[in-house]
């Protein structure tokens, strides 16, 4: 910097007063001027673009060796940095794969337990008692016209087995995917189901049908479905009524003229049967409102109540469904 400054002071007072000898034809002055006086400058000159070169070159090697230090570092880094991240994601992707496959299990255990209790329930109970009316039969084979009685009990002991064995493979159908609208699924489960005494089968709908979830109208279908059995196989009903609402909010309504029962039967249930319970898991994982009106000799009214937010609303996407799915899967029991 110090010699800039003097090349930068002393450079222009020469070449001005080369410039005046000039003018007034003084070459010999000019050439002593420019051999004297400016020679040194340009010596000095040399000397500091050599040494800024000298310089350069040795920050540039400095900044070489630097610029390989970080290259060194990044090859370093970079691979770290990928295979920790891929080992991180495949930790959150085994998770949540790991956590979905034992929801699947734990919904068809829950499913296998449902049915089989159903069975217990039902139809093993009844083939039970079909054979002690065999049995009974066979101890008074010389009786004739006690034998045909026999009979007679026995084949209405059998047509009730097929029966609830087609009840219980109706309620499997239920639980596979479906497509098909709501009303008409629920239709089907009235009609699948023999007489039983049940002379008016109605499904109703009121308002304008809208989209839904798949998954809740899955589970909407399955407190149907569960109400239906229940009207048909404890109720004593003659008719049978399902209603449909959509207004801002979804209603569904499985009306019977049945038997009824008492406030203690209507909270908790029968002993050993399950049905109530599923009914009211299902509701509450689709944030309804679950309703159970009856009073013996007065019919069964049950009522399922969904805000519209949320059967018709922006709940209704493949993360809820995820959600719903890692949230768990209630239990299915009848």
């Amino acid at each position: 910097m110090p010699t800039l400054d003097t090349i930068e002071i002393s450079l222009p007072a020469q070449l001005a007063t080369i410039n005046g000898l000039a003018e007034a034809g003084d070459w010999e002055t000019v050439r002593r001027r420019l051999d004297n006086e400016l020679k040194p400058i340009e010596t000095q000159t040399s000397v500091l673009v050599g040494s800024i070169q000298q310089q350069a070159n040795g920050e540039l090697t400095q900044a070489v060796l630097q610029m390989g230090s970080v290259q060194r570092r990044i090859l370093v880094i970079v691979p770290i940095t990928a295979i920790s991240t891929f080992f991180i994601a495949a930790f959150f992707a085994w998770a949540i794969t790991r956590r979905i496959v034992e929801l699947r299990m734990e919904e068809r255990v829950s499913e296998r337990t449902r049915l089989a209790r159903d069975l217990h329930d039902t139809l093993l109970q009844t083939l039970q008692g079909s054979k002690l009316v065999a049995d009974d039969a066979l101890e008074h084979r010389s009786d004739a016209e006690y034998t045909s009685r026999s009979l007679e009990k026995l084949s209405g002991w059998i047509d009730r087995a097929m029966r609830e064995g087609r009840a219980a493979l109706n309620t499997l159908h239920a639980g596979a995917f479906d497509n098909r609208e709501l009303s008409e699924r629920l239709q089907t489960a009235l009609d699948e189901r023999e007489p039983d005494g049940v002379l008016e089968r109605i499904v109703n709908i009121s308002g304008t049908p809208l989209a839904m979830d798949p998954m809740v109208t899955d589970e909407i279908c399955r407190v149907g479905y569960e109400a239906i059995r229940n009207a048909f196989m404890h109720s004593r009903a003659t008719r049978i009524e399902v209603q449909l609402t959509y207004s801002e909010d979804f209603t569904l309504i499985v009306r019977d003229n049945g038997r009824g029962m008492d406030s203690t039967l209507a909270s908790r249930g029968r002993d050993g049967h399950f049905g109530l319970q599923s009914m009211r898991e299902r509701a509450a994982r689709i944030h309804g409102e679950f309703q159970l009106i009856s009073a013996p000799n007065l019919g069964t009214t049950i009522e399922l109540k969904i805000e519209g937010k949320k059967a018709f609303g922006p709940e209704g996407n493949t993360w809820s469904k995820l959600l719903s799915l890692l949230r768990g899967t209630p239990r299915s029991e009848v």
